[in-house]
């Protein structure tokens, strides 16, 4: 009877011998006589190999430890993509920005080249409406059917009136048949909402 009393008590007295070993080894670091003794639940198992004490790592932490760098690697290579699209949005801003402000410096130039061109251009109707005013009207209205409704109404608007009303008239009766006189007073007909226009760009300051 006493010996089936006895073994309980020595199972018992075992494992709590055990227990409070792992208590030591955790708070004396592993370290001196105590660390020879297995811990159970622990990150590394402390194991005798010849005089010398080593740390066998577990292999579940060991595989935590590699889904902890691999997740730390996937937020590494996100953020590093993450960096680059940033860095190429604002070149492509920086580049957008840039292109528009040529496009704004080109305009104004192309508006300056325009104005010149229109200023050169009214000039030089002004210059050679000077000359046809004391030309023969009807040797003007064959010159106008070698230039273009713009310029025939840009030279008539630089004329005095009553240059500008022979000239009309003698396009219009140009031709030897109706149907090539019709077709002239048409055209004279356009020229002269061309000119209508002029006068009204002009009163408007246009020029």
């Amino acid at each position: 009877m006493k010996k089936k009393l006895i073994l309980p008590i020595v199972i018992i007295v075992t494992v709590l011998g055990t227990i409070v070993a792992q208590v030591a080894i955790l708070s004396f670091g592993g370290k001196g006589r105590l660390a020879r003794m297995p811990v159970i639940g622990n990150a590394f198992t402390i194991i005798e190999k010849g005089e010398e004490v080593i740390e066998e790592e577990n292999p579940r932490f060991k595989e935590v430890d590699v889904l902890v760098d691999n997740l730390k690697r996937i937020i590494a290579e996100k953020e590093a993509l993450q960096k680059e699209q940033m860095e190429v949005s604002r070149r492509q801003r920086d580049y957008i920005k840039r292109l528009l402000r040529d496009i704004e410096d080109l305009n104004r130039e192309l508006n300056k080249t325009v104005v010149t061109l229109e200023a050169n251009r009214s000039e030089r109707l002004r210059a050679r409406a000077a000359i046809l005013e004391k030309t023969d009207p009807k040797t003007v209205a064959l010159l106008f059917k070698s230039l273009d409704d713009e310029d025939c109404a840009g030279l008539i608007y630089n004329m005095q009136e009553r240059q500008a009303a022979k000239i009309i008239e003698a396009y219009a009766q140009m031709g030897v048949d109706d149907i090539t006189r019709d077709d002239n007073a048409r055209r004279m007909a356009d020229i002269t909402r061309i000119i209508q226009k002029l006068v009204i760009k002009s009163d408007e300051g246009g020029e």
